[in-house]
């Protein structure tokens, strides 16, 4: 047997497929400003996997909203860097910088001013489950900026 005859199976079996990862996480952002525009807390958990930190933060956030009657529309997050950390059939894992554009709170005619949303780096966990993307855990990111200004801080001290 050749070289060619031991390599060849190789390239004939079956890859597991591939997954955009930047679009799986679009996808998410599109079902949760859906849920968020809705006032849908139930909505909003179908995203989150159970027991996720990350959803039941969110969850809360979405109720203190409605609590003081507003509804939160035009939702969107503008992705300006991302990495894939890692990726299985079930696990994918990024490093996100993005922030929140767009957004709108309404009490019923009437627009409430949001604060700006600054850029901030997160590592975002999805997990497969019943074959939707669901967050498992979203964690927020220093800065490397930030983390060598402290480290230089802490040697000129």
């Amino acid at each position: 047997m050749n070289l060619f005859q031991l390599l060849l199976p190789l390239f004939l079996a079956p890859h597991p497929p591939t997954v955009d990862a930047l679009a799986v996480l679009h996808a998410w952002d599109e079902r949760r400003a859906t849920a968020w525009a809705r006032g849908q807390p139930a909505a909003l958990s179908e995203l989150y996997v159970e027991g996720s930190r990350t959803g039941r933060a969110d969850r809360r956030l979405l109720a203190s909203y409605a609590d003081r009657g507003l509804r939160v529309t035009g939702m969107r997050v503008q992705v300006l860097a991302a990495s894939l950390v890692s990726m299985t059939p079930t696990t994918l894992t990024l490093t996100v910088t993005d922030r929140l554009v767009g957004a709108v709170a309404m009490a019923g005619d009437r627009r409430v001013v949001l604060p700006r949303d600054d850029p901030s780096t997160r590592v975002i966990v999805l997990r497969r489950v019943a074959g939707e993307w669901l967050v498992a855990e979203v964690a927020d990111q220093r800065s490397p900026a930030a983390s060598t200004a402290s480290t230089s801080r802490s040697w000129n001290r």
